[in-house]
């Protein structure tokens, strides 16, 4: 009885350690797994709301800029306004260094008005103008700019290669129109 005691105490032990194993599954299977998978989830969901976050703060920066840049370009064209006493509008000058580039194939990448100079017989109103193109079609758009009919003055002309072995430049170009009162 000794030896029949024996194996069905270790049949016993044996049945014990199986429930405790299969309870053991049980448990890694319907608790541990979905907390893991709930917390990879919220994981994924905070990383993918932080990139989103970042996202947003660098678009809201970015506007901030434009809008002050804006801000600051209204001022410059008021004062503009008030330089040329209403009789040529900002506008125009925009306008006409947009066609004059359009007309000798100029690619604008920039206008940039400046505070205007007055003086008591005319005003000079100055723009920083960047343009990406070949040296011959820069120096078209400079002498159709001097042929316009405008009073223009460029005092800085600055070109650097775009890219080695290209013939494109990056020419910055300030430009003043100067108009009579």
């Amino acid at each position: 009885m000794n030896k029949h005691s024996t194996a069905l105490r270790r049949n016993k032990e044996l049945i014990q350690v199986a429930i405790s194993g299969a309870l053991l599954c049980v448990l890694v299977l319907f608790v541990v797994v979905p907390l893991a998978s709930a917390m990879y989830k919220t994981v994924a969901v905070r990383v993918h709301l932080s990139q989103q976050s970042a996202a947003i703060n660098q678009l809201l920066m970015h506007r901030t800029a434009i809008i002050s840049r804006h801000k600051d370009y209204m001022s410059i064209f008021s004062d503009i306004q008030t330089a040329t006493d209403g009789d040529e509008k900002p506008s125009l000058l925009f306008n006409s260094l947009n066609t004059i580039a359009l007309r000798n194939g100029v690619r604008l990448q920039s206008i940039k008005p400046e505070k205007p100079a007055v003086i008591p017989t005319y005003s000079e109103i100055p723009f920083t103008v960047t343009v990406n193109n070949t040296y011959h079609e820069t120096a078209l758009f400079v002498n159709a700019l001097e042929k316009s009919g405008h009073v223009v003055k460029f005092s800085e002309i600055h070109c650097t290669p775009l890219r080695p072995g290209n013939p494109s430049l990056k020419t910055k170009m300030n430009i003043s129109f100067y108009v009579l009162k």
